[in-house]
């Protein structure tokens, strides 16, 4: 199911490239403060651009989700880019999850957000990603909030890499558990 679904999302990136780039420039805009249907309706439509063009893995789209990484004026922008971010070969993957965190430690809502970003992606390293964040100050097992933001989001939101066919996915979550 997933490599079926991975081949018709960049088969439509790659088809509708143009349309996708044409359509994010346009909805490209200084809107921080705007809540709006019109607004938010353009940040969704730029968002999802920029995530098909991120699937393409090209210089210009890893471009395009940096500069809005590091401009973002609002939450929905800058997580949006981080997840095309986290889930590519981005060469400042690290950098922006460090910035992010260090951006938001205070906030632990917005934690939970990046620990599940990273927990729910398709990249090949995954599963080494969610044992190393197991490890990071910032998780507490004996807190809730943290347990379904890393091991809830792996285990619910990312089949891909949690029922992996060598069973380390259900072998963590049972570790877990016990």
């Amino acid at each position: 199911i997933h490599a079926a679904r991975e081949f018709v999302v960049v088969t439509l990136a790659e088809q509708l490239q143009a349309l996708f780039k044409t359509l994010y420039l346009e909805c490209h805009k200084d809107e921080s403060g705007l809540f709006d249907a019109g607004a938010i309706g353009r940040r969704r439509i730029k968002n999802m651009c920029l995530a098909y063009l991120g699937r393409l893995e090209q210089q210009d789209s890893q471009q395009k989700a940096l500069h809005q990484f590091d401009t973002a004026k609002n939450m929905t922008d800058q997580m949006a880019a981080l997840a095309v971010i986290v889930n590519s070969s981005h060469p400042a993957k690290q950098q922006c999850l460090a910035g992010f965190y260090q951006q938001w430690q205070a906030e632990a809502l917005v934690i939970d957000k990046w620990f599940a970003l990273q927990a729910s992606s398709h990249i090949p390293d995954t599963f080494a990603t969610v044992q190393a964040l197991m490890q990071h100050p910032a998780f507490d097992l004996k807190n809730p909030n943290r347990v379904r933001a890393l091991i809830g989001a792996f285990s619910q939101a990312n089949p891909l890499h949690f029922h992996a066919a060598n069973g380390q996915g259900y072998q963590f979550l049972a570790d877990q558990i016990i």
